[in-house]
């Protein structure tokens, strides 16, 4: 009789144990007050797109994801349903240019209202190629960065086409206006390139610098 009740003993332990194992591995959500500020020096900071996710990869497409617009003075405020003790990611993106991404660690003392500490400074660092430009023979735009901030001799050059968005963006003062004026973590879907300096300069002003080097050379 004591045979037959070690196996249904051991069998509920399993099942018991199982449920306690999965009760806690289950990921707890809650609704998130989000409050921030976007900074956009270049222009108006009203009617930005700020989109919220925590998927940890680059996302396919930024449709699918919750969006809010900034408002009077780049303000923004939303309601977000997300996973507890797990990092938020805002991204600030404008048709055709390269998104700025800022990422939020919630603190459990604030509760459901979590506010950015800090401005998401944002900047038309440069166009994102697309179907309309031709770029042919004369290779992919690159775009130069430096070994320490004011630098003028480009250390090396990052491909237009691979980067996915910069991180932790911020201007950096030179004597004279001397390049380059930005600094920041510029995630290629190749590698990531952390403190990284660089210049702010539009498609057009990239792909001259390409072209003049690719004519000096033939």
């Amino acid at each position: 009789m004591q045979s037959k009740r070690l196996p249904i003993l051991l069998f509920s332990i399993l099942v018991i144990a199982t449920c306690v194992l999965l009760f806690s591995t289950h990921s707890k959500k809650q609704n998130y007050i989000l409050e921030g500020q976007v900074a956009f020096p270049e222009g108006s900071a009203v009617s930005l797109d700020v989109y919220v996710t925590q998927e940890r990869g680059f996302p396919p497409d930024f449709s699918a994801l919750h969006r809010v617009r900034t408002v009077q003075e780049g303000r923004f405020t939303t309601e977000y349903y997300a996973e507890v003790n797990v990092p938020i990611h805002f991204y600030v993106k404008k048709d055709g240019f390269t998104p700025v991404r800022h990422t939020l660690y919630p603190r459990s003392e604030n509760g459901k209202f979590q506010r950015l500490s800090q401005p998401i400074l944002f900047a038309s660092l440069h166009e994102k190629l697309g179907s309309e430009h031709y770029y042919g023979d004369k290779g992919i735009p690159k775009l130069p960065t430096y070994g320490n901030k004011c630098g003028q001799t480009p250390d090396s050059h990052i491909p237009v086409n691979e980067i996915q968005y910069v991180e932790n963006l911020s201007y950096i003062s030179c004597p004279e206006n001397t390049a380059p004026n930005l600094a920041g973590d510029i995630k290629t879907d190749k590698k990531l390139f952390l403190n990284t300096f660089f210049r702010q300069l539009p498609l057009g002003q990239v792909y001259n610098a390409a072209s003049s080097l690719s004519e000096k050379r033939n």
